[in-house]
């Protein structure tokens, strides 16, 4: 009897700590230590579900960031860019500092170019480039941030670790701001960053052979590798009560029980109401509102709201048809008493120029209503074939020999309708180096 109440006693031991392990492990999934064990889990929405935020963020991922490590006394960095994947590594690990940072950022103060360089050469730090220039209430809302009231916008931040706090900087326009951010920890960007190694990433400012760049262009020191890709119309051929027709009008509101539909000149016109459609042989869909007669598209008062409403028009339309591209928020500018926001489509975390204008998507907002977009339908698909991409130092050097300097240079796709795109090196104005 003793020998058998001994084993039942230690049966019950084994079971009590195969529990508690149990539990571990399932309070570690839903806590700190789960987001440090489980986030590198990969799949579409991954990121997004480890981190909790919405599908808004995907429109404000980076297409190039970098980590700055440092190791006792020693510096090393790891960057990454023409790199879909990669990138949305390294941001999985960095979306959640940043976006505490948005949350708890103070006053902004202006600092001067060299307080922006040590930043990006202190460690740990994070450098983000958004492509586009973004509201940073707009990017701090869309990544999960409640209550904000930031200032200003910006395409390039840097989040780094002083002793006692972080420091979010950020540029716009030209100026460079920094933002306090007290409740992010040199820890969580330590933890965040754990198991990198540096892959010898530079900025231009750090390299003689490049002083005639931007200061900012990022260098690997391989030369990038990205595909071709073919590119096609998603909408051609598709006519009054076509499926994939009708999917894109109920996005837009368009109900398909009530619009006539007629053909002019190739176009498409597409009524209802008092509301036109208008789309074209290369994909092109344009509406404007008539003047006073129209409220299919009012908006919210807020700006990010205003945005936000957006940003669901062009996922739900062309974001759904791009195949192997993803869109991103281009720009915001006021013209005038209107403003205008602008979506485009990214491929392998280079910019793709859309015909002369550059976007995927267009809209302008006045008077809290939409009065007019613009969707380029394309779809993009990669292919087996490696680019032939001229090598960063000898583009720069063609730049060089062409008289431009301080530009900042990068791989671009330009899609002009036909059938298949190559990137080709650009630099921040217009025409190929």
């Amino acid at each position: 009897m003793k020998h058998r109440n001994r084993r039942l006693l230690e049966w019950g031991k084994n079971l009590l700590i195969l529990l508690l392990a149990c539990s571990a492990l399932y309070l570690a999934a839903r806590t700190q230590l789960g987001r440090g064990v489980f986030q590198r889990q990969s799949g579409p929405g991954g990121w997004r579900e480890e981190t909790s935020m919405g599908e808004q963020a995907d429109l404000v991922r980076p297409v190039r960031m970098a980590a700055t490590l440092s190791a006792g006394d020693e510096l090393t960095r790891y960057g990454v860019q023409y790199d879909t994947d990669g990138c949305d590594s390294l941001f999985q690990r960095a979306a959640r500092p940043l976006m505490e940072a948005l949350s708890c950022a103070q006053s902004p103060q202006p600092v001067s170019r060299q307080a922006w360089e040590e930043a990006l050469c202190t460690g740990p730090a994070i450098y983000f480039d958004l492509l586009g220039e973004i509201p940073l209430n707009t990017l701090a809302a869309w990544l999960g941030a409640e209550g904000t009231a930031l200032e200003g916008s910006a395409r390039r931040l840097v989040l780094v670790a002083q002793e006692d706090l972080a420091e979010l900087y950020y540029q716009q326009e030209g100026t460079y701001y920094l933002y306090a951010a007290p409740l992010v920890t040199r820890e969580q960007l330590e933890e965040a960053l754990s198991g990198l190694s540096g892959n010898r990433a530079q900025f231009a400012f750090e390299l003689e052979q490049y002083a005639h760049l931007d200061p900012d262009t990022l260098l690997l020191p391989q030369s990038p590798s990205l595909p071709e890709y073919t590119a096609a119309n998603p909408l051609a051929g598709q006519v009054e009560g076509s499926e994939l027709l009708n999917s894109q009008l109920t996005a837009l509101s368009f109900s398909v029980d009530t619009n006539h539909i007629y053909i002019t000149s190739g176009t498409q016109v597409i009524r209802n109401g008092n509301d036109t459609l208008r789309l074209d042989e290369e994909g092109n869909l344009v509406y404007h509102a008539l003047a006073g007669e129209s409220t299919r598209y009012r908006l919210p008062p807020r700006l990010s709201d205003q945005i936000e409403e957006c940003r669901a028009l062009a996922q739900a339309t062309v974001g759904t048809l791009c195949g192997d591209g993803r869109l991103c928020l281009q720009q915001i500018r006021p013209t005038g008493e209107t403003l205008v926001v602008e979506f485009g489509y990214v491929l392998s975390g280079a910019q793709v120029q859309v015909g002369s204008e550059g976007y995927a998507a267009q809209f302008v907002l006045e008077a809290e209503q939409i009065t007019q977009f613009t969707l380029r339908y394309r779809r993009y698909q990669a292919a087996p074939e490696q680019a032939l991409v001229l090598p960063e130092l000898q583009a720069a050097a063609a730049l060089q020999a062409l008289g431009r300097s301080g530009q900042e240079l990068s791989l671009v796709y330009t899609d002009n309708g036909g059938e298949r795109l190559t990137p080709a090196w650009y630099t921040a104005g217009k025409g190929g180096a």
